[in-house]
């Protein structure tokens, strides 16, 4: 699925730093990504200039046109920002087999960018590196924002009343200042990694989502968004390499994570879309915990949210139209979770529970209330 020198360039998890290519559009559209990437196997060929950002809006047919992806000029340079003073002062930036950090943006030879760069850089080690971009009360708003201002020149009146982004001036000074250095120097390199990621993650994505979204809704008792889900495209995004807000709806992904490639990708965002629609088994273990007077069991649910998107990408799968099936009745494709051993890190009697109680509701053999029930006697 990947052009020769995307694969090669990237075995090993290795970070793309200032690819030769074109600059990139700004949103990339669902059913836009799916024509080129088809053709041939060959990656879309930019269409709108970066230094001048444009959103080119292609409308994708509603019927299965379940995310949305975008490439964020913004909100990738607030998470590079993010993740280079986490790196300077020691923070965590990955974990659980993540992609190494990135090194600090290529090394300057003006003296005044560098001190642009440095500066804003102190910025976010001083005020934002600390903060969860998940969990924090303030940083998923300032990133969700970011995210919308994709088509804008600058975060001020200067590119249009619809670029005033009302963020902290310090904040919007540290952005600015730090944008011509990422713009010259990395942002089209990673801007083509973000689409080059797009277009082998959604051709099966289209294929797939009409049907596994519908399994997934019947799974978790709730409906699928309406609208297209949005999906922010980066060269970072949090240590697990992606995570997901709720108000608005919307997923970051890591472009760069290994563990996002190809399939297990694909898997990744079913998986961060069923955090929209599962507050209903959160709730159920509470109910359920109480009543047995049990301790709420730390990452339950969470273990469940993983084992479910395995188990039903696992059975799509095998029946695509590429056929991805395994010798002897064994699955071809190995699940995130096992893929990535959180059963045999975080979560060891989990995967057991899950098997016992949580399999036989998926296979249609018993009703969600009586699954979650035995899920927390077996505890």
């Amino acid at each position: 699925m990947r052009e020769e020198s995307f694969h090669s360039t990237t075995a090993g998890g290795a970070r793309l730093r200032g690819i030769p290519a074109g600059r990139g559009i700004s949103v990339i559209l669902l059913a836009t990504m799916i024509a080129a990437a088809t053709t041939n196997g060959q990656v879309p060929k930019p269409v709108v200039g970066t230094a001048t950002p444009t959103a080119l809006v292609e409308q994708a047919p509603q019927h299965d046109a379940r995310f949305e992806f975008h490439s964020s000029f913004w909100l990738n340079l607030h998470l590079r920002l993010y993740e280079e003073a986490r790196q300077r002062d020691g923070l965590a930036v990955t974990q659980g087999g993540g992609v190494p950090a990135a090194p600090p943006i290529t090394p300057i030879s003006n003296p005044a960018e560098q001190k642009q760069w440095n500066a804003a850089v102190n910025y976010y080690a001083a005020n934002v590196a600390r903060r969860d971009l998940l969990f924090d009360n303030i940083l998923p708003a300032i990133t969700d924002r970011l995210a919308l201002l994709e088509d804008c020149l600058d975060l001020s009146d200067r590119a249009g009343p619809h670029c005033v982004s009302g963020l902290q001036p310090e904040l919007l000074a540290a952005l600015e200042e730090a944008a011509p250095v990422y713009r010259s120097r990395e942002w089209p390199g990673q801007d083509r990694h973000n689409r080059l990621w797009v277009a082998n993650v959604a051709p099966l994505v289209r294929e797939l989502s009409p049907a596994l979204s519908k399994k997934i809704s019947r799974v978790y008792q709730s409906d699928w968004p309406s609208a297209p889900i949005r999906v922010d495209v980066a060269g970072y995004a949090g240590p697990f390499g992606a995570y997901t807000t709720l108000a608005p709806a919307r997923i970051t992904v890591s472009s760069e994570d290994p563990r996002n490639d190809e399939l297990p990708g694909m898997e990744v965002l079913f998986h961060e879309a069923s955090h929209l629609l599962a507050g209903k088994v959160e709730e159920q273990i509470a109910i359920e915990c109480d009543r047995q007077k049990e301790p709420i069991p730390r990452d339950l649910w969470h273990a469940l949210i993983f084992y479910t998107t395995g188990v039903l990408v696992q059975q799509a799968l095998e029946n695509t139209s590429s056929g991805v099936r395994g010798a002897g009745g064994v699955p071809a494709y190995i699940p995130y979770a096992r893929r990535n051993a959180l059963y045999e890190r975080d979560w060891q009697n989990y995967e057991k529970l899950l098997r016992a109680y949580w399999q036989p509701y998926l296979d249609g053999k018993t009703d969600f209330h009586q699954a979650i029930m035995q899920m927390v006697d077996g505890l």
